[in-house]
Parts: C-alpha cells; sequence; structure tokens
C-alpha cells in the first residue's frame, strides 16, 4: 500500500454507484467541483461504479440532483468506518455487560419472605423477629447464616418448637412447627392433684382441699 493509499484507508473512501440517462454528466460536473474520483468502471449504459472519499459524497449528492441521477454507496473502506463499527460493536457489549450485571443483581436480592406452618403464632410477629435477625425483604441473599437466624427466632419466640429457613431462587422460605405450650396454671386456683407414677398410697398430706383417696388404695399413672 502506497502513500496515497495509507491515506485513504485512514480518510476512510468508498465505492458509488450512480444510475441515470446520462451518468457522463455527473463525471463532469464532479470534475468540476472539485470532487476526486476514481476506478471509473461501466457496469451497463446507464449505471458505473467508482471510488471517492467519504468526506466528498455529500457534495457528490448535490450534483446528482442536477444531473437526475441516483447516488448509492455500495461498499465502505477504511479507518472510520473500522473504528465506527468497532465503537459499535463496543456499546454492544457494554450493553450486554450492563444487562448480565442488573439481572445478577436482580437474582440477588431476597423479593419475598414465604412463611409456612404457623397457626397461633402470628405472621407479623415472625416477619418481625427475621427482621431483628437481620432478614428483610431488599437485602442481598447471600453471607445469610441460616442456623443462626433458626436458634434466635427459637430462642425469642419460646412457641416455635422447630423452625427450618431456607432460600428458594429469590424466595425466603421459613416453615414453622409450634410447641404445644402447657396450660397456664394461676396461683391460688384449686386444682386436681393427680398421680405421677403407679403405686399404693402410705401417706396423704393435705393441708386445703377434700383428699378422693385414702391410705392403702392403689392408684394409677395418667396417661394422655
Amino acid at each position: 500500500m502506497g502513500v496515497k493509499g495509507i491515506e485513504s484507508y485512514f480518510r476512510g473512501y468508498i465505492v458509488v454507484r450512480i444510475e441515470g440517462l446520462n451518468p457522463e454528466k455527473l463525471l463532469n460536473l464532479a470534475s468540476k467541483n472539485g470532487i476526486m474520483l476514481s476506478d471509473i468502471r461501466k457496469v451497463n449504459f446507464t449505471t458505473l461504479e467508482f471510488k471517492m472519499r467519504y468526506s466528498q459524497y455529500r457534495g457528490l449528492k448535490k450534483i446528482a440532483k442536477l444531473s437526475h441521477c441516483r447516488v448509492k454507496i455500495v461498499k465502505k473502506y477504511g479507518f472510520v468506518f473500522q473504528m465506527h463499527k468497532l465503537k459499535t460493536r463496543s456499546f454492544f457489549i457494554f450493553g450486554v455487560i450492563v444487562f448480565l450485571f442488573i439481572l445478577f443483581l436482580l437474582s440477588s436480592i431476597i423479593w419475598s419472605i414465604e412463611i409456612d406452618g404457623n397457626k397461633k403464632i402470628s405472621s407479623d410477629k415472625i416477619y418481625q423477629s427475621l427482621e431483628n435477625a437481620g432478614i428483610k425483604k431488599g437485602r442481598m441473599k447471600y453471607n445469610l447464616k441460616l442456623r443462626e437466624v433458626e436458634n434466635a427466632l427459637q430462642n425469642e419466640i419460646k412457641e416455635i418448637s422447630v423452625v427450618n429457613i431456607k432460600v428458594v431462587g429469590t424466595k425466603i422460605k421459613v416453615n414453622i412447627v409450634e410447641r404445644t405450650m402447657p396450660p397456664e396454671i394461676i396461683k391460688n386456683t384449686p386444682s386436681n392433684v393427680i398421680a405421677g407414677k403407679e403405686g399404693i398410697i402410705t401417706k396423704i398430706l393435705s393441708y386445703k382441699g377434700q383428699p378422693e383417696v385414702k391410705i392403702g388404695d392403689y392408684v394409677k399413672k395418667i396417661r394422655y
């Protein structure tokens, strides 16, 4: 590639096709207006092809209107067009990277919390305990210490017997098994004394109330 060829490459040149009843008139007008054309080739009686600088193409289009010819760019060559392609591809690649990053970011966030198994314990109470332990909507799902959160829930809510927390996609699933709580006994409230084991009564100490058994009676353990 010579000096002119290198110059043409960096400036950018194009192959142009013109069609009209008198394409030679366009060539003459281009020459008079200082538009440089090269490698002129006759395709047929009404069509010509040639090379020219891309920077002069706008001037050629104005002349084409005067000579009633149609002008079309067939090919583009040069550094300018290569950079344009590279720039277009760079924007595309950048867009793909940004899209994948946003997709990754959205898939890394907890969007919903599902609680199952609670009947007596209110969901609001569990949500609050989860938030106290660091689990809430909108936070990242990575580095969650789920076993520690489970222990925190059991310590904070005594009615919970077993709790299992797992991450499913962008959702936190909380499975609750409620504890069967013993009945609350109010002090100074009359109640029955029942046997904890089977056996024969050998001694009775009754401070209040009416004994329902006597010494020597056999009692059975009440099973629930």
